[in-house]
């Protein structure tokens, strides 16, 4: 009688999963190539937050040469991440940009996206104040993270698995934490907390240059 019970559990875990997978592959839009751009009046842009999935995420800056501030992103996704990500508006300083597919979740398994685990997005941050940026955050959960020549007096980088690379990050504060994944930088000075758990086991760290 348990037996059967176990089995009929068993079963029914089963055919919630296919409908789910099933009703994923029905309604998902089609992945394309895109690029959206954010522009900003001089000092608008005060805190960048930035989520992300199993994809890369390359968060790097660009010197503004004619005065004018911009933030875009660029890469591949389907039709409903895109349209979220160009959704998203500047709210009192702060621009936050969502790049994590919207997923079921049954107990400890998360359907998403299983397409983009080799994909990357791109996001360029152009200012013609390098030091303007009060907040950075970003955060992937499977994803690798890469910052390059950012400046922001608070930064805040996380991943679950990924890899973490920092270069030529100026700033008062940072933490950087990877649970699984190793964490490089070269030439990033910030005054405080690198990494916010250095002794971690599973966190292997490497500052060069700084």
């Amino acid at each position: 009688m348990m037996k059967r019970g176990l089995y009929t559990a068993i079963g029914l875990v089963l055919i919630a999963i296919g409908c789910v997978a099933l009703y994923n592959m029905l309604n998902e839009k089609p992945e394309e190539d895109f690029r959206h751009e954010w522009r900003f009046e001089a000092g608008e842009l005060r805190d960048l937050a930035i989520e992300g999935d199993s994809r890369g995420l390359n968060v790097k800056y660009e010197a503004s040469g004619d005065g004018t501030e911009s933030v875009s992103i660029e890469g591949r996704a389907d039709g409903d991440v895109v349209d979220r990500i160009k959704q998203a508006k500047l709210r009192d300083g702060r621009l936050a940009i969502d790049t994590d597919p919207e997923s079921f979740r049954i107990g400890i398994f998360d359907w998403g996206d299983w397409n983009s685990i080799n994909d990357r997005f791109t996001i360029t941050v152009k200012l013609a104040d390098p030091d303007a940026l009060e907040k950075l955050e970003v955060e992937s959960d499977s994803g690798g993270v890469q910052i390059e020549g950012l400046s922001a007096s608070s930064a805040s980088v996380s991943t679950e698995s990924g890899s973490i690379r920092m270069y030529d990050f100026k700033g008062e504060r940072l933490e950087v934490e990877a649970d699984s994944g190793s964490i490089r930088g070269n030439g990033s000075k910030p005054t405080s907390r690198w990494p916010p758990n250095p002794g971690a086991s599973n966190c292997r760290t490497s500052k060069e240059n700084a």
